[in-house]
């Protein structure tokens, strides 16, 4: 293997090091960020769940408070508290009335609200008024119990508030519903408040008030801030649902449906319809009442790597700068190389050119000795040709220096050729702009042993330098030859444009090696191009710029 194809190698290999070094890199820094998102997300589910849950019962508690003072209010009126003592004393007429007093009292308390449905009120021996929005009728009591020993018989644990009793049940069973309150779920199940009543003196019970207030008010309370991906629970301080978002999950256990893993007033993970949630527990200390909401898991996992595909495009886009920047820093190191090498050749080569250079002057001086001024000016024109085409460590040089290199390649040429004439015009003011070394010999070589050579080296070079108005530097070499065949312009052409052929690669490597080098210190509107002259002959036209683009980096002297 080449010292080229072991460098290319070496390269390729750090490149895939780093790569792999950058992808491990990449992968922890990514297990870190999910980490980190993880316990984030988590303590900011549990802030928001405990914020809802919090404001959530507080809206509850105050509710139901608020219904139980209604009931409160029954002892504060002492023609209720009368009408229920002496009830069953009254005759037709005065029962009438009292229905009506009661209806009118009541309905005074429940105007200004819509979460009563219905108001219930019993003696110590049967209901004697009932009230409620469904404009319900008792039904016949077949059981052998009065309603109060009915509605004791239901009060298993309930909940108490102000000697208040609260019981979960649906509609009361001893009156006869229809429309929304039996097809309706949330119509259907309700919360009793059942409140003994006492009269003043003597201190003694003499009956009860019952409200019942339908759970679809409470739902609503529930589910009004959340959104799709949520789940709620609200239950009883023994586990009966009294509040969900699938009606059909009323009145059945928490445990059933979510299991018994979760604590009382904390989080964690539970299973809900088949799905994962992330959920949080909080019971009211003034009731019992528990609250349960969860976020989907799905819901969090996509929260959490929310910033994957930013950090993927991040990460390739780090990954190319660095492999182009290890590239390059491969390509410089490389270059270095390459100039240190060439360099050392330059000052190896330097034992040859000076004793060239002496022996040249040597016999320059013996020639004017002997009055042979002719060859002395000749070997003075190709000792200041040596020395200014012979500077390998400087790639780049002035107009001025190339025209002076012309021109006494020119004068060379002139003493051999003695037909041809050349002339050179540069503005002045760009004799001092750079550009590559060793760039306008081969092309007036060519146009010297190409254009000329059929008409007997015979003829006339042009070199001008000028400014174009496009802000380029163009320096043409035009003679007035023969010109070019349709095979050779083809060639050129081909030349130019790098798709030279086997057979011709080495006959023009001057010329190949004058736009390789054009093309690597500028960018792609410089370079070497010819044309035809209206008279006769070519034009070879070299296109730069004012300033060096590019470093002209591997731009060597063939």
């Amino acid at each position: 293997m080449s010292s080229k194809g072991r460098r290319e190698s070496k390269s390729k290999k750090l490149v895939f090091s780093i790569t792999i070094l950058l992808c491990i890199v990449y992968f922890f820094v990514f297990v870190a960020i999910s980490g980190t998102n993880y316990v984030l997300k988590i303590r900011s589910e549990n802030q928001n769940n405990r914020t809802y849950l919090c404001n959530t019962l507080t809206t509850l508690d105050d509710k139901i408070k608020d219904i139980s003072r209604v009931s409160l209010m029954t002892m504060a009126d002492d023609n209720v508290l009368d009408i229920i003592s002496t009830y069953r004393d009254m005759d037709e007429g005065e029962k009438l009335s009292a229905g009506k007093y009661l209806r009118n009292f009541y309905s005074s308390l429940t105007i200004i609200r819509n979460d009563i449905s219905g108001i219930y009120i019993m003696d110590n021996e049967d209901m004697i008024f009932h009230f409620d929005d469904a404009s319900s009728t008792p039904k016949s009591n077949n059981t052998g119990m009065t309603i109060p020993e009915q509605i004791a018989a239901m009060e298993q644990e309930p909940m108490l508030l102000d000697n208040c009793r609260i019981i979960i049940d649906k509609q009361p069973h001893f009156m006869r519903f229809n429309g929304e309150y039996v097809s309706n779920p949330y119509y259907s199940v309700c919360l009793w408040m059942v409140r003994d009543i006492y009269s003043f003196s003597p201190h003694e019970k003499i009956g009860e008030i019952v409200l019942t207030a339908p759970v679809d008010r409470l739902n609503y309370i529930c589910s009004s801030t959340l959104q799709s991906d949520y789940f709620y629970l609200l239950s009883t301080q023994n586990g009966r649902v009294i509040c969900s978002m699938n009606p059909d999950e009323l009145l059945l256990s928490t445990d059933e449906l979510i299991g018994d893993r979760l604590p009382k007033n904390g989080s964690g993970y539970v299973n809900y319809g088949g799905v994962s949630y992330y959920a949080t527990s909080l019971a009211s200390p003034d009731n019992g009442l528990r609250l349960i909401v969860g976020r989907n898991a799905k819901s969090i996992v996509k929260d959490i790597f929310r910033f994957v595909p930013m950090y993927l495009i991040s990460s390739i886009i780090a990954l190319i700068i660095v492999i182009i920047v290890t590239n390059n820093q491969a390509r410089l190191r490389d270059a270095q190389m390459r100039e240190q090498r060439m360099t050392m050749l330059y000052l190896k080569s330097q034992i040859n050119p000076h004793f060239l250079y002496n022996t040249l002057d040597t016999i320059r001086i013996s020639a004017e000795m002997n009055s042979d001024l002719q060859v002395a000016d000749m070997l003075m024109k190709l000792v200041s040709f040596f020395r200014l085409s012979m500077r390998f460590n400087q790639s780049i040089v002035t107009i001025e220096h190339e025209l002076d290199l012309i021109e006494n390649y020119l004068a060379l040429m002139h003493y051999r050729y003695t037909d041809i004439e050349s002339s050179i015009d540069c503005e002045p003011d760009l004799l001092d702009i750079e550009l590559p070394n060793f760039i306008l010999q081969p092309v007036v070589e060519n146009s010297i042993l190409h254009g000329l050579r059929d008409k007997g080296y015979s003829g006339k070079i042009e070199i001008s330098v000028h400014e174009t108005e496009d802000d380029h530097i163009e320096l043409s070499v035009s003679d007035n030859g023969i010109g070019m065949t349709d095979e050779a312009r083809e060639r050129i052409k081909a030349l130019l444009s790098g798709e030279v052929s086997d057979k011709d690669k080495h006959s023009s490597i001057g010329l190949q090696n004058v736009q390789h080098r054009l093309k690597l210190f500028y960018d792609e509107s410089c370079g070497l191009s010819y044309k035809e002259n209206p008279s006769g002959g070519i034009t070879a036209i070299i296109r730069i710029r004012k300033e060096i683009s590019n470093t002209g980096e591997g731009a060597e002297i063939h």
